[in-house]
């Protein structure tokens, strides 16, 4: 099975894909933010990603 993941801060944006890419047969995971998808990335092998550039949050100093 392939393996994709999906940052992105817009939950139901992500649910959505999550719900469509899974009706095709991929496993795919999800991340809110760049923190979580590094720590997602270290556990798992992914085939490809979908991140949308531009998020309304902005990133923590």
């Amino acid at each position: 099975m392939t393996n994709l993941i999906i940052i992105d801060d817009e939950v139901k944006l992500r649910g959505l894909l999550k719900r469509i890419l899974e009706l095709e047969g991929y496993h795919v995971s999800e991340a809110g933010d760049a923190r979580s998808a590094f720590a997602t990335f270290r556990k798992t092998r992914y085939s490809s990603s979908y991140l949308r550039h531009k998020t309304t949050r902005r990133p923590q100093s």
